[in-house]
């Protein structure tokens, strides 16, 4: 699942709890603004038990290969 339909999927605020993150920050990958960093990345992957894996909090479908 990538990282937006995470946070669609689950709401802002709870991400932000989960994520270890400010709201607006989650907003902001939210709507495509910003992408978190790679150590940041890393931390969903393992936060999220791999239901967001670090390839697909850097691409808005669920295959990563269409975003090349």
């Amino acid at each position: 699942m990538t990282l937006k339909n995470y946070i669609q999927k689950n709401g802002d605020a709870s991400c932000a709890q989960v994520l270890q993150s400010k709201a607006r920050t989650i907003k902001s990958w939210r709507l495509g603004e910003r992408v978190p960093n790679r150590n940041k990345a890393k931390l969903i992957a393992s936060l999220t038990e791999g239901e967001v894996s670090f390839l697909e909090c850097y691409f808005d479908t669920e295959d990563p290969s269409n975003g090349i």
